[in-house]
C-alpha cells in the first residue's frame, strides 16, 4: 500500500479533486439588554412614609379657603334674610307696572325713616310725585287682601289723601281682621269718626278691634264724656289688652257721676285690680273714703303699689287718716306702715307712734323720724342725726339728705357742724321736708 506523500499529508489536494466550499462563520445573535423589573411597593416596615415637604401647608391653605368661602355664604344668606322685607316692598317683579314699582319705592322710603324730621322730608318727596302713582294707590286701597294694603292705608293717612276716604270706608264695611283695623285707623286719621260711631264700635266682638277703637278714643282731646261710662265698663273686659287700653284711655279726673261705676268695679273679680288706681281719679267723699278704708284693711302686700297714689289722694279724709293711724300702730307689715306714715306726713297729721317703736329697723325709724319732723317735733331731728351716723349706709345717706334740706348744709357736712346747728335749733320749719 502506497504511503501518502508529504504533500498530501500536508493537505495538498489531488489533481482530480474539487476544492471544498468554504462555509461562512456563524455569528452569535446579540441579546437585548436585560430590563430590570420596576420595583414593587415597599414592604411595610412598621413606619409611616413621610410626606413631601410643603404638602401639609397646601392642605391648610385649602381648608382655610373653604372656611372663608363658607363664611361668605353664611353672610350672604343673613344679608338676604335681613333685606328680604325691603326687597318685598321694593321693585321685585320685573313684570310689574312702572306705577306700582314707584309706589313700592315710596313706601320703602317712608318706612325706613327713623327720625320725625326724616319722615316729614320723605313724605314731602312722596307728596310731590304722588300724581305718578296715585291711581295705583287708590286701587290697592280697594283690595284688603293685597300685601301692601296696610302700608298703603297708613301712607294715605300720612298724606291726608281725601280720595282715599271712600275705598277705606268700603273696606271697613266689608272686611274683617287686620285689614279692617288698618282701614279704620287710617279713616279716623283722615276724617275723625263721630263719638256715636266710636261708641258703637266699642261693642265689637273682636278684642283687637275694641282695643284699636280705644286707642282712637284716647287720642280725643278733650275726652268725650259720653263714652266715659262705656269705657269704664271695659275695665272688666275678659281680655287683658282691652282692660289695659281702657285704663290708659280714661282721663286723669273722672266726674263724680262715675263714682258708683268705679265702686262697682271693686266688686268685680276681673276689674277689682284695675279699679284700685281709679279711686284716685274720682272725687273723695264719704262713700269712696269708706270703700278705701275697707279695701285697704283687707289688701295684701302685692296690692300696696296700687294703693299708694290712692292714699295720697284720700289722706285728707278724716276716716282715711284714722285708718292710717291704726295701720301705723297695729300693722306688722313694714311696707304698709311705711305707706301709712308717708301719707300722714303729707298732711302733717299728729300720730302717736306705738310703744317700743325705738326697736324698729333703721328704714322704719327713718320714716318715723320724718313723720315727727312733719309734726314739728324736734325729736325727729335728733332721730335723723342718730341714724345719719348709724351702720346702715342706705338709711344714713337718706338721713343726710334730709338734714341737708333742714339745715342748709351740704350732705357731707361734719357731724360736729350738724351737732352745733342742732344746739341752736329752736323750732322745726313748717313743711321742711315737703317735696322730698
Amino acid at each position: 500500500m502506497a504511503q501518502p506523500t508529504k504533500a498530501q499529508s500536508q493537505g495538498a489536494l489531488p489533481a482530480n479533486a474539487q476544492p471544498a466550499k468554504t462555509q461562512p462563520a456563524k455569528t452569535q445573535p446579540k441579546k437585548a439588554p436585560r430590563v430590570q423589573p420596576a420595583p414593587g411597593p415597599a414592604e411595610d416596615d412598621g413606619r409611616r412614609r413621610q410626606r413631601a415637604p410643603g404638602r401639609d401647608t397646601r392642605h391648610r391653605y385649602w381648608i382655610a379657603a373653604l372656611g372663608i368661602a363658607a363664611a361668605g355664604v353664611a353672610v350672604g344668606i343673613a344679608t338676604t334674610m335681613i333685606v328680604g322685607e325691603q326687597r318685598r316692598l321694593a321693585v321685585r317683579h320685573d313684570g310689574e307696572a312702572t306705577e306700582l314699582k314707584m309706589l313700592r319705592q315710596a313706601l320703602l322710603r317712608v318706612r325706613s325713616c327713623l327720625l320725625p324730621s326724616q319722615r316729614q322730608a320723605a313724605l314731602a318727596e312722596v307728596r310731590a310725585e304722588l300724581d305718578d302713582y296715585q291711581g295705583v294707590l287708590l286701587a290697592l286701597l280697594a283690595q284688603p287682601g293685597h300685601e301692601l294694603f296696610t302700608a298703603c292705608a297708613a301712607l294715605a293717612a300720612d298724606l291726608e289723601l281725601e280720595a282715599a276716604i271712600a275705598p277705606l270706608a268700603n273696606v271697613v264695611e266689608t272686611a274683617r281682621g287686620e285689614p279692617r283695623r288698618a282701614a279704620l285707623l287710617a279713616l279716623d286719621r283722615l276724617q275723625p269718626l263721630a263719638t256715636a260711631a266710636l261708641g258703637d264700635l266699642l261693642h265689637g266682638e273682636d278684642p283687637a278691634d275694641v282695643a284699636g277703637v280705644l286707642a282712637m278714643v284716647h287720642r280725643r282731646d278733650p275726652f268725650p264724656d259720653e263714652l266715659c261710662g262705656q269705657v269704664l265698663g271695659l275695665v272688666a273686659h275678659p281680655d287683658l289688652a282691652v282692660r289695659q287700653a281702657a285704663l290708659d284711655c280714661l282721663p286723669a279726673e273722672l266726674p263724680e257721676a262715675q263714682v258708683d261705676a268705679v265702686l262697682a268695679l271693686l266688686e268685680d273679680e276681673r276689674g277689682a285690680g284695675s279699679a284700685v288706681p281709679l279711686l284716685a281719679r274720682v272725687p273723695c267723699n264719704e262713700k269712696t273714703a269708706a270703700a278705701v278704708v275697707q279695701r285697704l284693711r283687707t289688701s295684701s302686700d302685692d296690692d300696696l303699689p296700687r294703693w299708694l297714689p290712692v292714699l295720697q289722694t284720700y289722706v285728707a279724709n278724716p276716716a282715711v287718716r284714722s285708718m292710717l293711724k291704726d295701720v301705723v300702730r297695729d300693722s306688722q307689715d313694714d311696707a304698709m306702715r311705711i305707706a301709712a306714715m308717708t301719707a300722714l306726713e303729707m298732711v302733717a297729721e299728729p300720730a302717736a307712734l306705738p310703744i317700743g317703736y325705738e326697736a324698729w329697723p333703721p328704714h322704719l325709724l327713718y320714716h318715723a323720724a320724718r313723720l315727727r319732723v312733719a309734726q314739728g317735733d324736734l325729736g325727729g331731728v335728733d332721730m335723723l342725726l342718730t341714724l345719719a351716723n348709724g351702720t346702715d349706709a342706705a338709711v344714713a345717706g337718706e338721713c343726710r339728705l334730709a338734714l341737708s334740706q333742714l339745715s342748709g348744709m351740704p350732705p357731707h357736712a361734719e357731724p360736729e357742724a350738724l351737732a352745733t346747728w342742732r344746739q341752736h335749733l329752736q323750732t322745726v320749719p313748717p313743711r321742711a321736708l315737703a317735696g322730698r
